[in-house]
């Protein structure tokens, strides 16, 4: 019952202070400052969260979650194959990849030949470790890369077909040698290859040397190079790091996440998130130290109540509690306000995307957020942590109090 009496009292005295002008100004201040803080926390991290989401979503349009190699050598792939189908390390695809060299050109063209990457693939499979189907143009459209990925069919990057003025249904000429010493004279074969379909994934340097092709198309141009590299994906993301450790032990072979890749990129997202969530908080502190002069100006309203109270048996720290929940409920109400008026904002930018993004520069062409019910919930507790620790100052005031002195001239 001890608890409702506070809450009650603190109520009153709210009640009370609305009705001094300076009080009322100062609590409003209060209020502002800390629902202020809270949307902009609540706001800007959840974009930040987005963003770094939609960088993770655009490098894995072209890289699955865990990858395999044997250091730049061939993997017996049949070998794995039981290995990989193992409940333990709870794998949910696959796939092998064969990667080679060439050169290639267009018949419509007399341009100079373009360096590329030529990848062989199983298109089911692939179709299971990474979304690259969904990136072939025009992306509003369902298609399938075991129908557009057969015999001599290929898909070529979209910045490739732009340098080769190649389109859908383009013949190009693949040419290629199997000489892997260099310093000798090198002959080039040449294999004559039809554009099914034009691949855009948003990544420049990728779309500009990547072409992809049957795992037996590729056994036919490079008949001596077998499985480089195995893609896989985990039925969830919750125990990557402890898979990659178990097969690393197992397979004996380089078993990383993509984001080894691009550790700069992610170390630099990660350091953003933090550093603006730390800023953000100073913010949030600053609104919270309102609570400090708050409190003082209520004590010192109410020293004569508070002299009466202490005189009747009460002790400082159950009339500090009183105080204490004015200034939590202050915190709390301006807190949850901040935090509604926040996820109001993030849904609108999600399903309006007001804000465009120039897509050459970023991983997205809009504003991107995360709303995340945790997050919201954590930021919530910080701010009423900060502001807990900033009451307890102004009620150690109560302590010191004279309450002769107060009795004796103001009552």
């Amino acid at each position: 019952m001890l608890f409702p009496s506070y809450f009650l009292m603190s109520l009153r005295y709210l009640q009370a202070a609305n009705k001094n002008s300076t009080i009322r100004t100062m609590m409003q201040i209060c209020c502002g400052g800390i629902f202020l803080g809270t949307f902009s926390l609540a706001l800007i991290i959840s974009i930040m969260k987005g963003f770094q989401e939609a960088t993770y979503l655009k490098m894995q349009t072209i890289y699955p979650q865990i990858l395999i190699d044997a250091y730049g050598q061939e993997i017996n792939y049949q070998q794995l194959v039981p290995i990989l189908q193992d409940p333990v390390y709870t794998i949910k695809n696959f796939s092998p990849q064969l990667l080679g060299q060439a050169l290639c050109t267009s018949n419509q063209s007399d341009a100079t030949p373009h360096v590329i990457q030529l990848k062989g693939i199983n298109p089911t499979l692939e179709q299971e470790v990474t979304p690259l189907h969904t990136m072939v143009l025009p992306k509003n459209q369902p298609h399938y890369l075991n129908r557009l990925i057969t015999k001599n069919h290929v898909i070529i990057g979209k910045q490739l077909a732009l340098q080769l003025h190649a389109s859908t249904g383009s013949p190009l000429t693949i040419m290629y040698t199997q000489n892997q010493n260099m310093s000798k004279k090198v002959t080039f074969e040449q294999k004559e290859v039809l554009v099914t379909g034009i691949f855009q994934t948003g990544i420049d340097e990728f779309d500009a040397a990547f072409i992809y092709c049957s795992s037996e198309f590729f056994n036919e141009i490079f008949p001596d190079q077998g499985v480089t590299q195995i893609y896989v994906n985990l039925t969830s993301k919750d125990h990557e790091d402890m898979v990659i450790t178990k097969l690393e032990q197992q397979l004996k072979l380089n078993v990383y996440s993509w984001k080894k890749l691009y550790a700069p990129l992610i170390s630099a997202l990660e350091l953003e998130k933090y550093a603006m969530f730390i800023i953000l908080l100073l913010i949030v502190l600053v609104a919270s130290s309102n609570i400090i002069s708050l409190l003082f100006m209520l004590i010192t309203q109410k020293r004569k109540d508070i002299a009466l109270l202490l005189t009747l048996g009460l002790t400082p720290s159950k009339i500090r509690n009183i105080f204490l929940a004015v200034s939590m409920s202050i915190a709390s109400l301006s807190a949850l306000c901040g935090l509604f008026a926040a996820y109001i904002a993030g849904l609108g930018l999600q399903h309006y995307k007001w804000i465009q993004l120039p897509d050459n520069i970023y991983y997205t062409t809009h504003l991107p957020i995360i709303l995340d019910p945790y997050l919201f919930l954590f930021i919530f507790f910080v701010v009423l942590t900060i502001s807990f620790f900033a009451s307890l100052l102004p009620l150690n005031k109560i302590k010191t109090m004279d309450i002769a002195t107060i009795l004796r001239n103001e009552i």
